[in-house]
Parts: C-alpha cells; sequence; structure tokens
C-alpha cells in the first residue's frame, strides 16, 4: 500500500510512504539530485567550519567548530 501526503514546509512536494513493502526504486534523476544535496551540505558544512574558526568569524578551535556544526546537522 502506498500513501500520499506533503510536508508542512513543502506542501508542493507530495512524499510517499510504502506501507507492508519494499521502496519503490528511485530514478536515475532522483539518485544524483540526493547526491548534489549531499555534496551542498558537505561544502556547507566546510564553509560553516572555516567561517568558524577564522578570526574573522568566532574564532574557535577546528575541534569546537566541527563539533558544533555535527550537532547542528550539518
Amino acid at each position: 500500500m502506498i500513501g500520499h501526503f506533503a510536508d508542512a514546509a513543502y506542501p508542493q512536494a507530495a512524499r510517499v510512504v510504502v506501507l507492508g513493502g519494499t521502496q519503490p526504486s528511485m530514478t536515475a534523476g532522483q539518485e544524483q539530485a540526493i547526491g548534489a544535496a549531499e555534496s551542498y551540505l558537505e561544502f556547507t558544512a566546510f564553509s560553516l567550519i572555516h567561517q568558524l574558526e577564522s578570526s574573522a568569524g568566532e574564532g574557535f578551535t577546528h575541534a569546537q567548530a566541527v563539533y558544533g556544526v555535527t550537532k547542528a546537522g550539518l
């Protein structure tokens, strides 16, 4: 059984939930979109760590910056 619902933040984007079965396979476009999103998030986390470490930024140590970014979910 497949159910559809919309995310409150993105009501135009329907999600598919598979109940009692296997996940449908992803299209090549979906896989590429996931890869692009992961790359963007990795870049964003790297940039944020650099900003937190820099003297122009917050001045945290590398370990503190990585900890903060990781705990923030990036």
